[in-house]
């Protein structure tokens, strides 16, 4: 939701998904992330998996931004008939 928020207030149109992140091929765990609309296209952003935490120097990984259905479908799961398509 913070960074639903930021988007707002920068002016970007968001959308917040809800669905499951793919721990592996049996375990999914509920998971929350953001599409994007930047230059007229649907962008999925997840600015909160794969963070390595400030333990590490390099602890801001950019892997899950500003990725179409397909990249972020290996990943994530979602019902795509309650949100825009990100092609």
């Amino acid at each position: 939701m913070a960074m639903y928020m930021l988007l707002t207030q920068a002016g970007i149109e968001t959308r917040c998904i809800v669905g499951d992140l793919i721990e592996d091929i049996a375990d999914t765990r509920l998971h929350a992330w953001n599409l994007v609309k930047v230059d007229g296209m649907w962008r999925h952003i997840d600015a909160t998996n794969n963070d390595l935490g400030n333990q590490h120097e390099d602890q801001v990984s950019k892997e899950f931004y500003m990725l179409t259905d397909e990249e972020i479908g290996f990943t994530h799961i979602w019902n795509p008939e309650y949100y825009p398509k990100a092609e």
